[in-house]
């Protein structure tokens, strides 16, 4: 947590925060999802929690309230698990009480008909009257049965769909973990890229001064002053081709008259095929360098 902190702290990792925030929170809701007798269908709401810098304080009161109302949600469920064990328990004994009394009613009954061969039409009645009572006593505890089968099956699909929820989570908690990790190793191999980048184009930078210098030490001794020719400064512009052939020479900016500019270009002409570049990456077909007599 104290490491965490220095993160906020730092205010460079706001979306770790944000992160930390969410598996305390999905740990904490993880607890006991076994014992929830039934949630919403259809995938949880995730709540986007803004990236924020907030104290340890702060976190660590928020975390102990989401432990107290899980507790609280648990030993509520514990209580209406007991309360229906209890009354599964006295529905139980209430049919082995009534079966009991079945039991012992027949064998009265039995004792009654043996006394009673010669009854008349009243007792067929009540007798009558006794064969539908035991009907509706079969009827209702075969009601009783159905129900209790009815709930052992609802218990059941609850345990499943429970389960079901929970390698969801866990999958969904995996693909955001490898996710993660994708986008920082592309994070840093675009770093190392750019570095690498950012080196090479030092490295050109250099190679194409030192292509540049060659190029204007051969055009320097190829170089021959014409006479009357005043001057001493000159922007050239040489278009080339691979091998380094000159195929046109434009002076664009010049101190000089023409006679120097015509000796400028004529030196050039003179270089061609200009020196090789000392990597293949500082090739131009365009070169532009000054060209000042010694």
């Amino acid at each position: 947590m104290n490491k965490v902190m220095e993160l906020i702290g730092d205010k460079k990792v706001p979306l770790i925060v944000s992160l930390v925030l969410h598996v305390g929170i999905a740990i904490l809701l993880g607890v006991n999802f076994t014992s929830i007798p039934q949630l919403p269908s259809g995938p949880p709401e995730i709540e986007i929690v803004s990236a924020v810098a907030i104290d340890e304080s702060k976190v660590q009161a928020e975390l102990e309230r989401l432990k107290r109302e899980q507790k609280k949600k648990k030993n509520k469920e514990d209580a209406r698990q007991k309360r229906l064990k209890n009354e599964a328990t006295k529905a139980k004994k209430a049919r082995q009480r009534e079966e009991q009394r079945l039991k012992d009613a027949a064998k009265k009954r039995k004792a009654e008909e043996a006394k009673r061969k010669t009854a008349d039409a009243k007792h067929k009645a009540a007798a009558k009257a006794r064969q539908q009572e035991e009907k509706a006593e079969r009827q209702r505890l075969e009601e009783i049965k159905q129900q209790q089968q009815v709930l052992e099956k609802k218990r059941i699909e609850d345990e499943q769909r429970l389960l079901e929820m929970e390698q969801q989570r866990k999958i969904e908690a995996e693909k955001k973990r490898q996710a993660e990790e994708t986008r920082k190793r592309l994070a840093s191999e675009r770093a190392f890229k750019d570095k690498l980048e950012k080196e090479r184009q030092q490295q050109l930078g250099g190679l194409r001064s030192q292509y540049i210098t060659d190029i204007t030490n051969k055009v320097q001794r190829k170089w021959l002053r014409s006479p009357g020719a005043t001057g001493t400064r000159c922007t050239v512009l040489v278009n080339q081709i691979p091998g380094g052939e000159v195929v046109k020479v434009q002076v664009t900016a010049c101190s000089g008259d023409a006679n120097f500019q015509r000796s400028v270009e004529a030196a050039v002409y003179k270089a061609s095929p200009l020196p090789a570049p000392p990597d293949p990456d500082v090739f131009d077909r365009e070169i532009e360098f000054i060209f000042e007599p010694r």
